[in-house]
């Protein structure tokens, strides 16, 4: 059994002692080393680990720990000048049993090093929730509220509307326009029945539109027939013709929806990964589908690709937070691969960086503009009644709410990067001093993780991960979530 102990910050790494393991009932420690820091000695900043190596003890019980060492370090505050200590506690132990692979099977990464969700049989056609839609809009639209303000000052009783529909003339929408044309019509509504029927219905799943054919043809086509209908067997077509038509306008979705679904469920079967990933990417609207995209994830994960199949998991979860199969699969990757996904925060940092940083820009400069149109108001409205005691409760929360939004921009945790795009490292690489090969390493990046591309030259990219390492890598291994 092996514990990892890593230290990080600002101090004598080079010298520092191996942390304490504390609740060693039932343990025996075999070594403990420390990794060589190598060039990173000459630093006063960076990473120290320790490695102990550890076996049950079962000299005294015939059972097994239950519960991993803990592990304490103490360590000189210089701002207090005192000694403080910190204790990471002991982990439970799960033992689990596993099916023993093939030794050099294709699926020896997947099925034995990690337990995660198989691909969903039955993708759903996913809605974002309208609560979810109201994130999404833009930010600036808070400045309207400053905005009314001194526009009913200057302009005064002027209103300006604006309305846009926008018309999409999908084959949904003329299938509906087709039926309300044919309850309308007066003329030949037998014939503009069958007409719907042949360009709309398949007369193989529905017995009763070809019965409605038969009627067509044995009256409008033939001379000694009169062509007019009774009112009740005119109302008994459209109300047979607008069952079908729901529920054609229902299943147009859910078709489209499936429409590879089963030749890509199959070449999963068959462990045809690859071509299985080119049947869900072939889904309609399958970049918009968080199942799809999980599936996607699961197919590229069979096939050793975990930085893809982590970048699939992220994109299905950026489309629905709660994506429960997806979440437990890119956590089970991110840990199995060591991936640098999070940096190091205080809990005032991990409070401010809850919000986005251009969040705190928005409501900033609508601070400020909310205490201009504010003093417009006392001095050109002179409000009373209700209409004073709002404007003061306003002139008060207002300039907290300044203050606050200032500290979270001036102050954010992410400032250096909240302007750049981030991307996912889809390979283990090293990040490199120069855009060169031949050229030094600062460290090692992880796939899986996440960064944020600062400049390009070439073939390279230079990046700063999440724990805030800096260097270059190759372009080809990143990829823009």
């Amino acid at each position: 059994f092996e514990i990892i102990a890593q230290l990080k910050g600002i101090g004598n790494l080079a010298i520092l002692n191996p942390p304490k393991l504390t609740n060693m009932e039932g343990w025996k420690l075999i070594s403990k080393s420390k990794t060589d820091l190598g060039d990173a000695r000459k630093s006063i900043k960076g990473i120290a680990e320790f490695i102990y190596l550890l076996q049950p003890d079962l000299s005294k019980t015939s059972t097994p720990p239950a519960q991993t060492p803990g592990v304490e370090f103490s360590y000189l505050d210089p701002e207090d000048i005192v000694y403080r200590s910190m204790k990471v506690p002991g982990k439970l132990i799960n033992v689990t049993k596993t099916n023993t692979a093939t030794k050099g099977s294709p699926d020896d990464s997947s099925d034995s090093l990690y337990q995660a969700d198989d691909i969903i049989s039955d993708p759903k056609n996913y809605q974002t929730p309208w609560y979810k839609k109201l994130l999404t809009l833009p930010l600036w639209l808070i400045y309207l509220i400053p905005a009314v303000i001194i526009g009913n000052i200057g302009i005064r009783k002027t209103r300006d509307y604006l309305r846009t529909k926008k018309l999409q003339n999908t084959e949904s929408s003329i299938k509906k326009q087709a039926l309300r044309d044919l309850t309308n019509a007066d003329d030949n509504f037998l014939k503009s029945a069958g007409n719907f029927i042949e360009r709309w219905i398949d007369t193989e799943k529905h017995p009763k539109a070809k019965e409605i054919l038969k009627l067509r043809d044995n009256t409008c086509f033939k001379p000694d027939q009169p062509s007019d209908i009774s009112k009740e067997r005119r109302q008994k077509i459209l109300t047979i013709l607008t069952k079908i038509s729901l529920c054609l306008l229902f299943c147009f979705s859910i078709n489209n929806l499936h429409a590879d679904l089963a030749a890509a469920k199959a070449d999963y079967t068959n462990k045809q990964y690859p071509r299985a990933i080119t049947h869900f990417l072939a889904v309609d609207g399958a970049e918009k589908n968080p199942d799809i995209l999980f599936n996607i994830g699961v197919c590229y994960a069979k096939s050793n690709d975990h930085g893809h199949a982590a970048l699939y998991y992220r994109r299905a979860l950026k489309l629905q937070p709660d994506h429960t199969s997806a979440s437990k699969n890119l956590s089970i990757l991110e840990k199995n691969h060591d991936s640098i996904t999070k940096e190091s925060l205080d809990d005032l940092e991990h409070f401010v960086s809850a919000i986005p940083r251009g969040v705190y820009r928005h409501t900033l400069l609508f601070s400020v503009a909310m205490i201009i149109a504010l003093i417009m108001v006392f001095i050109y409205q002179k409000p009373r009644g209700w209409k004073k005691k709002l404007t003061i409760i306003a002139s008060i929360l207002t300039p907290i709410l300044l203050a606050l939004s200032a500290y979270g921009y001036f102050t954010h945790p992410h400032k250096d990067t909240s302007d750049l795009k981030q991307y996912l490292i889809t390979n283990n690489t090293s990040l490199r001093t120069q855009p060169l090969s031949i050229s030094p390493t600062e460290a090692e990046a992880p796939l899986a993780s996440l960064c944020h591309l600062i400049a390009k030259r070439g073939a390279y990219s230079y990046i700063i991960l999440a724990d805030g390492s800096r260097g270059w890598v190759k372009n080809d291994i990143l990829v823009k979530l």
